[in-house]
């Protein structure tokens, strides 16, 4: 089998080298910054410009690497290579769909001939448009090009035109050899060492190009990223890092003006607050308040604005939107425009534009950075309006607060009955278990729970006016609940007492006012539901606040408001009120089904009871003896005579039959447990000793165990189970009655 020809160069080995070496060993190592320290203070930090300002933003993006001198250089070696009589570079111009001839020796601003991408013209013209390699053996015959090559020489004959054609196809720039009349033409070796170079050309150009862009991308990420979080961590004005970024996209971008349109978006027409960065480098930012985004010089922004996408125009004098009107703001002619859209969740938040290209027009490495700046602006902007909404919401909290304040305290009249009536007197079996709030004494709970609090304090500990408008202030909150009502909180405070009064050593002075205010408030302000798990299941607001124990954790937050406003304790030490306030949110807590004795502090207790090894200077049986009586304390309905503790009962049983209608409403098809099942009302008597049987004695028989001279409690549930059991046993029988009797006879039945 024949080998195919291997290829060589005829030319030195020395000038191949020049024109190959240079495309192979394009990426070179980068000038490392040194790192800087970060600065603590914004404006420092904004000297610390990153390498991107420091330098020539052209150089930069090819890496300090000349790429239309390398073009150049390359093409005078293929010219000698290839044996050419000439040879001309042109470069092409993708935003614009232009070529035009690359001068070597001196600099023109802008280039004098340009021809358009497109066939029919020149040679080169038409190579940047196929892309494909043209070789031409008399010019002068070839109809394809009536206008010949861009070097005008009567002697041309022969043309050799190769395009540099990047990987991803982009025409990057055409080389056009050519002989003279007294050359042979150019030869299929030429064309493959054109070809070669080329390739090798493009390849590396495009190479070079992506590394440029990713590593100016990762420097604009780094500097903006630390600018952000001084802003985040500062608390900058949003105005003066709107005002920074504005600036900084006008220099990076190499535009002749940015601005930024910070939207409106609770206006009903399209207005936003200009910051815009003039042309000149000593002009600051100008600001504009409250624009509307009409007219045609706005319609860019407006248009961006609304739908979101990104607009890049790239040559303004043919686009219909723009035409060749000079800006009315700025007085220069507007040739090139870059705009794009800061969303944030669901909204467009503003518009950030750049205006005219110093060199050429915004191309799609432009357009990356640029979506990089949107992405800190977006950022920025977000975090500002939060912030924002934060400090409007802690003023609506204050307003709110102070209203609250205001509303809580007490009647005038109900202040000055309280302090008249002071020496009120407790009732005969008030030391019971079993005493319940008589009619006649409802008004009077106020008094009798001041009675409560001054029998375990110091002679002028209690701030008397201050307790007075904290307990009343505590009573104007009153549930609309049937059982969770002020009522409930005196009981369990009263049941506290009474457990407190027998076993007064085992708790300190702290602990003992701890416990008997948690017991007033530990159902403070409870109107919507009864149950956490009714707060969890509706994703309620106070659960969204409170995700642990949502219901205790809100009346705690009222009560230690109440307390503050009215502090009922007179020189207290702050270490002291701080531990008197820690005790207090713990017991609210506690009262929590969760937390209590039927639920994680059950099976610790249950086996200190078992071992016989409770000591009470263990601060965990302590806290765990503090538990029980809590939980206790709110069971305290059970240990009350069968009148009232039927009544008591029927409340809760109501309470929880609505919450259970609700759960129906909002999930039709869920079934319901028993006790929020009105359709088992029937049942109460089963159910309540049930109640009592599984619950309530367990706790109640530890609470006599703990504390033996707590006997009556556990009594009076004993004496209401066997009433309930009684009920049960009795329905069914035939109870004769004597209206029975009398109607039967009525009838004329024996």
């Amino acid at each position: 089998m024949r080998r195919a020809p291997r290829l060589t160069l005829t030319a030195p080995t020395k000038a191949a080298r020049r024109v190959i070496a240079p495309y192979v060993k394009v990426i070179r190592k980068r000038y490392k910054a040194p790192i800087v320290p970060e600065s603590k203070l914004f404006n420092k930090h904004l000297d610390r410009k990153p390498s991107v300002l420091l330098r020539d933003l052209t150089s930069f993006l090819s890496d300090n690497v000349d790429l239309p001198s390398l073009l150049h250089e390359s093409s005078d070696v293929l010219k000698v290579t290839t044996n050419a009589h000439g040879v001309s570079l042109y470069l092409v111009e993708s935003a614009t769909g232009e070529i035009y001839q690359s001068q070597r020796y001196f600099d023109i601003p802008e280039p004098r001939v340009r021809w358009k991408v497109e066939e029919g013209t020149i040679v080169a013209a038409h190579v940047a448009s196929k892309k494909e390699m043209v070789m031409i053996d008399d010019i002068l015959q070839d109809e394809r090009f009536p206008m010949g090559i861009g070097q005008k020489d009567q002697l041309t004959k022969a043309v050799l035109c190769v395009p540099v054609v990047t990987p991803d196809g982009d025409c990057f720039a055409v080389i056009e050899l050519f002989r003279d009349t007294s050359q042979e033409p150019f030869s299929e070796q030429d064309s493959k060492i054109a070809s070669l170079v080329t390739g090798w050309m493009g390849a590396a150009i495009y190479q070079n190009l992506q590394r440029v862009a990713v590593h100016k991308k990762q420097e604009l990420n780094d500097y903006l990223l630390e600018l952000t979080k001084v802003f985040l961590e500062e608390f900058v004005p949003m105005e003066k890092m709107i005002t920074e970024l504005v600036k900084f996209v006008k220099v990076t971008l190499a535009a002749e003006r940015s601005a930024f349109y910070l939207l409106d978006n609770e206006s009903e027409e399209l207005v936003a607050d200009v910051y815009e960065k003039g042309i000149e480098e000593t002009e600051g930012i100008m600001k504009y308040n409250s624009v509307k985004l009409v007219g045609k010089e706005n319609e860019i922004v407006a248009s961006v604005a609304k739908t979101g996408l990104p607009v890049n125009i790239k040559d303004a004098f043919n686009d219909p939107k723009l035409g060749k009107e000079i800006d009315s703001k700025t007085g220069f002619i507007v040739r090139s425009i870059l705009c794009m859209a800061i969303k944030g969740n669901n909204d467009v938040l503003g518009v950030i534009e750049v205006v005219n290209k110093k060199n050429g027009c915004f191309m799609k490495s432009d357009e990356i950075l640029f979506d990089v700046f949107a992405t800190y602006f977006s950022l920025v902007l977000q975090f500002s309006n939060l912030n924002s909404q934060l400090k409007n919401q802690e003023k609506m909290n204050s307003v709110h607060m102070g209203l609250l304040d205001r509303q809580v305290g007490p009647c005038i009249h109900d202040y000055n009955y309280f302090m008249r009536n002071l020496k009120v007197k407790l009732p005969s079996t008030f030391s019971e278990f079993k005493w319940y709030i008589p009619d006649e004494l409802i008004n009077e709970l106020p008094l009798l729970t001041y009675a409560i609090m001054n029998e375990f304090c110091q002679p002028d500990e209690l701030d008397v006016g201050n307790f007075a408008k904290f307990i009343l202030a505590r009573r104007k909150f009153e549930s609309k609940l049937p059982f969770h009502n002020f009522e409930h909180a005196f009981d369990f405070c009263h049941c506290m007492y009474n457990v407190l009064k027998r076993n007064e050593e085992m708790f300190t002075p702290i602990e003992i006012k701890a416990l008997l205010i948690a017991g007033i408030g530990h159902c403070v302000d409870r109107d919507k539901c009864t149950t956490n798990e009714f707060l969890i299941f509706t994703h309620d607001e106070i659960f969204q606040l409170y995700a642990e124990s949502p219901w205790q954790n809100y009346h705690y937050l009222i009560i230690a408001r109440l307390l503050e406003q009215f502090p009922i304790f007179k020189n207290i030490s702050k270490t002291d009120y701080k531990l008197f306030m820690r005790e207090v949110k713990q017991c609210i807590i506690d009262t929590d089904l969760r937390n209590s004795f039927f639920g994680k502090n059950a099976r610790p207790i249950v086996g200190i009871a078992r071992a016989k090894s409770f000591n009470n200077d263990i601060p965990e049986h302590h806290y765990l003896l503090k538990s029980l009586c809590l939980a206790c304390c709110d069971l305290s309905l059970f240990t009350k005579p069968y009148l009232v503790g039927r009544k008591l009962a029927e409340n809760l049983n109501h309470e929880l039959w609505k919450e259970g209608e609700k759960i129906k409403q909002i999930k039709p098809n869920c079934i319901l447990m028993a006790f929020f099942d009105s359709s088992t009302q029937h049942n109460m008597a089963e159910q309540q000793l049930n109640l009592i049987d599984n619950f309530v004695l367990r706790a109640i028989t530890l609470l006599k165990y703990f504390l033996p001279n707590t006997v009556d409690f556990f009594n009076g549930v004993l004496a209401l189970r066997k009433t309930w059991l009684d009920i049960i046993e009795l329905r069914g029988r035939k109870i004769w009655k004597q209206e029975d009797s009398y109607r039967k006879k009525r009838l004329g039945n024996p």
